[in-house]
């Protein structure tokens, strides 16, 4: 991965800890939404590239190290969108009327900012990979 990749996933941290941030100020699930829809295209980008450039490695190379971390760096990204977006699927199924979070279930609330600790480590191991 290179360190323009590792900037913007950066930028894709940021904004998942803003995600966190703002939910627990109480701001609205569209607020929220938002910051986990900015970190889920700067990873997805950064995964399609990541792939892209993968896929120009003649076959003699992918056994080597370099191409192995290319390919954790890979894998955990796509985790990363995983958990990015099971994250925007809690808060989207428990917006209240008035469009702030409405926990129908306790502890849904801790699994949505687990959701999100899981995607920013996700990410950290792909910066490091």
């Amino acid at each position: 991965m290179n360190k323009e990749r590792r900037a913007k996933l950066g930028t894709a941290v940021s904004n998942l800890y803003d995600a966190i941030d703002n939910f627990n100020e109480g701001a609205s699930v569209a607020v929220v939404l938002e910051n986990l829809n900015t970190a889920e295209e700067i990873t997805t980008t950064c995964c399609d590239e990541e792939d892209e450039c993968m896929s120009v490695i003649p076959d003699n190379l992918q056994f080597t190290s370099r191409y192995e971390s290319m390919e954790e760096a890979y894998n955990a990204m796509e985790e990363a969108i995983d958990s990015i977006q099971e994250a925007a699927d809690i808060a989207r199924s428990n917006t209240g009327d008035d469009g702030n979070f409405s926990f129908k279930e306790e502890g849904d609330g801790d699994e949505f900012v687990e959701r999100i600790e899981e995607a920013i480590s996700r990410i950290e191991d792909a910066q490091i990979a």
